[in-house]
């Protein structure tokens, strides 16, 4: 893909090819959050607060107010990566489309795990490549605190932010 993918309002995500012109590469522009079987054209979004681009140029789409992750292929059809549209964090060890999120940022890993931001519950979830959704940083607790420690044990104050940098080693 040549170009760049950016989220425009709250309801398109825009590609800017590299000659400079901007197109409409998912969203209706209607708010809401259905269409997640489809054309990406045709989708709805609520809220969209994150995009990431992984190797093999899907495009992920957070709908933030809607509790979804979407996946656009590189085909072009758009369909639920994560979330059951209910705002929460349950579902830790299933199925990702079986959870329920709350969620601002999105990264990818250069192993193909997504990671989500869920800074109202001071958690960061990854999705494995199988599609299964685990608690990977946060106790949930507010604070500060863990450094030197496993991700899990460290207490967040609340990560935000609509730009994540994931560098895992290991």
């Amino acid at each position: 893909m040549q170009g760049a993918i950016i989220p425009s309002g709250l309801t398109r995500v825009r590609k800017l090819d590299a000659a400079g012109s901007v197109t409409t590469y998912a969203g209706s522009g209607r708010c809401r959050s259905n269409g997640h079987d489809g054309a990406a054209l045709q989708a709805k979004f609520n809220q969209q607060s994150g995009v990431a681009i992984d190797a093999g140029v899907n495009v992920y789409v957070t709908d933030r107010d809607g509790g979804h992750i979407r996946r656009i292929s590189a085909e072009g059809p758009i369909s639920t990566f994560v979330g059951t549209g209910r705002l929460g964090s349950t579902g830790d060890g299933r199925l990702a489309t079986l959870a329920e999120i709350a969620l601002a940022g999105i990264a990818l890993d250069s192993a193909g795990r997504v990671y989500v931001v869920q800074p109202q519950e001071r958690l960061v979830r990854r999705i494995d490549t199988e599609g299964i959704i685990t608690a990977f940083a946060g106790t949930g607790e507010r604070g500060y605190g863990g450094d030197g420690s496993p991700t899990i044990q460290a207490r967040l104050q609340e990560p935000a932010g609509q730009t994540v940098s994931i560098t895992v080693t290991g």
